[in-house]
């Protein structure tokens, strides 16, 4: 059997992971809250043209965030685990 890449499975990667995409959407949500905050100073279209323009960003690292979250949480609740030589989920229990 091979031995297993250091980074896998390995919660100390995972939680940075998730640090990382944690603050790359904080600043999206501030830049979309600053948005929202002076919308007064935009004319609809622009306010319009501004909050398309950030949408597929913060969308992104939102989901980047929760899957990064959600990997963590499988590893230290040991649903994802190494077999062979391929990382494998648990089942849900259903």
């Amino acid at each position: 059997m091979s031995e297993r890449p250091a980074w896998h499975l390995d919660v100390e990667t995972a939680k940075r992971e998730c640090q990382v995409c944690f603050d790359k959407w904080q600043s999206q949500m501030h830049r979309l809250g600053e948005l929202v905050a002076h919308h007064e100073t935009y004319t609809p279209e622009a306010f319009e043209a501004s909050l398309e323009e950030i949408m597929p960003e913060f969308q992104r690292t939102t989901l980047a965030s929760v899957s990064r979250l959600q990997i963590m949480a499988q590893i230290k609740g040991g649903e994802m685990r190494y077999h062979e030589d391929e990382a494998e989920q648990g089942g849900t229990g259903e």
